[in-house]
């Protein structure tokens, strides 16, 4: 079956291609796809390859579409059940003439890949291969881009990127509506731009790991996705009152810190007047309730709504897991042990024990008596040092007493003057865990950033401070 053709078109990127013509290809004619794309390559190199996947919603296979592209080609493959051994081959195959695989978030890309193909892929990532204005940030295609080219406007391209152009309808939810063909045609002229960097870029590979962590990978990077693909790039803001200056600038009193505008630089103010008309703002910063922004322009009407569009930047938890990724696709003789004890206990040696926590001494007897026998028996786990006891994971449907435990273990460490670190992802863990522990009259100091007393404070009536003793 002859492959079908599209057109894609695109002003974001001065000085490179308009429009390009896109194959689409159906897993019975990967053969015909491999010799297409072979015949496509150019015949002096070097020369970068763009590469973008889209997610099977369910089923069997991963992977529902792969693109690969140059700047003046694009090959888009349809998955819609895993490929047989000789179609796995004719895959394998066209991988093998590519030098140089790029891709943005790669690491997440090529472990599907590897996952889909049954073979290891290798390749480049551009998210990482520049340094961004904060250093643990991955780099957006549009800021990429406009290092490389200074004439492109980097808002453009990642709205584009995400599909929000194609979702500006007013009452629109505002969930990414993608073109992943687009993604790897525009992934193909950011590398051949930067392909003096690239050459020398880091290079991630899945040959560093190994059939069990594969699979946790393929895991790991469909929820990621998943999970970023849920999230809307146009949102509505609830503000309760905008402050004007002449020349533009805006503070908006945010109805909740917890849906505040937050600062960043993916993102942008669509104010929407009186009278019809919508102006533009950049984001600032956030203090609090309150956000700065600069409008496009000065305007006197009022405002009657205020929507965020675009994607906000990774969570520090976020950031961490993708980092933790392109390690393990460098080099993976050196996991963290924490990582092997979470996801690979039969690579964690067993380490020597420390002297056994006494249990029926009377202060630890008088906090196991309040709790019952599951509780109990996670605090008994916890509070041993055996090397099978050197994760435990307590969970439980709300009200079963999770907090209550990890207090009552806390309570034990401390009065053995034993260093015990609690730690969770949100302000609302580390709020409940706070409060559990001054309650139960355990000595403690709390680290925390600004935004959790703004959060601390909202979450109460306005009578009651917090009591907890606090270090920022």
């Amino acid at each position: 079956m002859s492959p079908t053709t599209t057109t894609l078109r695109q002003c974001e990127i001065p000085g490179g291609p308009q429009s390009v013509v896109v194959r689409h290809y159906s897993l019975a004619a990967v053969a015909e796809m491999e010799v297409d794309f072979r015949a496509a390559l150019p015949s002096e190199g070097p020369y970068a390859i763009g590469v973008s996947v889209e997610l099977a919603p369910v089923g069997l296979c991963v992977i529902q579409t792969m693109s690969l592209a140059l700047r003046d080609h694009v090959f888009c493959l349809s998955l819609q059940q895993p490929p047989s051994p000789v179609q796995s081959r004719a895959l394998q195959k066209l991988f093998s003439n590519i030098l140089y695989l790029a891709g943005f978030e790669l690491s997440y890309t090529i472990v599907l890949l590897a996952h889909t193909l049954d073979s290891d892929v290798s390749g480049y990532d551009l998210s990482t291969l520049t340094i961004s204005a904060k250093p643990r940030d991955l780099t957006t295609p549009g800021d990429f881009l406009n290092r490389m080219n200074p004439s492109v406007t980097a808002r453009l391209v990642n709205e584009r990127w995400d599909g929000v152009t194609r979702i500006r309808d007013p009452d629109s939810l505002g969930m990414p509506d993608p073109n992943y063909a687009l993604r790897a045609w525009f992934t193909a002229i950011a590398a051949n731009l930067a392909l003096s960097e690239l050459r020398l870029g880091q290079h991630l590979s899945t040959k560093f790991v190994d059939k069990p962590m594969l699979r946790c990978f393929v895991d790991l990077a469909t929820r990621a996705i998943r999970i970023d693909m849920l999230k809307p790039r146009i949102m509505e803001n609830d503000f309760d009152q905008v402050q004007r200056t002449p020349d533009g600038s805006l503070t908006v009193e945010n109805a909740r810190f917890k849906t505040r505008i937050r600062a960043s630089h993916q993102t942008r103010l669509e104010v929407h007047l009186a009278n019809g008309d919508i102006v533009g703002a950049r984001i600032r910063g956030a203090n609090g309730r309150h956000s700065s922004a600069v409008a496009e322009r000065a305007f006197r009407e009022g405002i009657s709504r205020i929507r965020v569009i675009g994607r906000e930047e990774r969570t520090n938890a976020q950031q961490a897991q993708y980092r933790f990724l392109l390690f393990s696709l460098t080099n993976a003789r050196d996991v963290p042990l924490f990582v092997n004890v979470v996801w690979f206990p039969e690579n964690t040696e067993a380490a020597e024990c420390d002297e056994e926590i006494d249990l029926s001494c009377d202060h630890a007897s008088r906090i196991l008596v309040k709790l019952n026998h599951s509780q109990s028996n996670v605090v008994a786990a916890m509070a041993s040092t055996a090397p099978r006891d050197s994760l435990v994971i307590a969970h439980g449907p709300p009200g079963t007493g999770k907090t209550t435990t990890i207090a009552a273990a806390a309570s034990i460490w401390v009065n053995r003057r034993l260093p015990c670190w609690i730690v969770a992802q949100s302000n609302v863990g580390v709020k409940n865990i706070a409060e559990k522990l001054f309650k139960e009259k355990v000595a403690f100091k709390l680290i925390v950033s600004k935004d959790f007393l703004f959060e601390w404070y909202e979450s109460n009536s306005t009578s009651r401070k917090p009591s907890v003793p606090t270090l920022i």
